[in-house]
């Protein structure tokens, strides 16, 4: 069997990434719980700060250090020792140049896609 898996939120903890950037920014702490829509920095009321946030996130190598959330490296290696044909599916984020390369990377190394 074929099976999709999401990137961000399922697999990579990217709302942990960017609450880590907002707090370097502002100072303020944020959680998985305040994202109120697919708008984090807007959940978050981020908006007076959105240009320096997306500048940051922006930044060669942003993407590489998202981390890994718990048990999906487990999920992913007891979905193939079952036999299925796992794949990834995300998308491009705009802010970053390097996005696509750095994700590529990203899955190769935790999760050998």
């Amino acid at each position: 069997m074929r099976i999709l898996l999401d990137c961000d939120g399922v697999l990579a903890d990217f709302v942990g990434s960017m609450s880590d950037t907002v707090y370097r920014v502002t100072g303020e702490r944020h959680t998985l719980d305040e994202v109120g829509g697919y708008d984090i920095l807007s959940s978050w009321g981020m908006d007076w700060y959105r240009r320096e946030i997306e500048e940051l996130t922006g930044e060669r190598h942003w993407c590489s250090f998202i981390g890994i959330l718990p048990g999906a490296a487990d999920a992913v290696r007891k979905l193939r020792d079952l036999g299925h044909d796992v794949h990834v599916v995300t998308t491009d984020y705009n802010h970053s140049v390097t996005w696509v390369s750095e994700r590529r990377r990203w899955l190769e190394r935790y999760f050998g896609f």
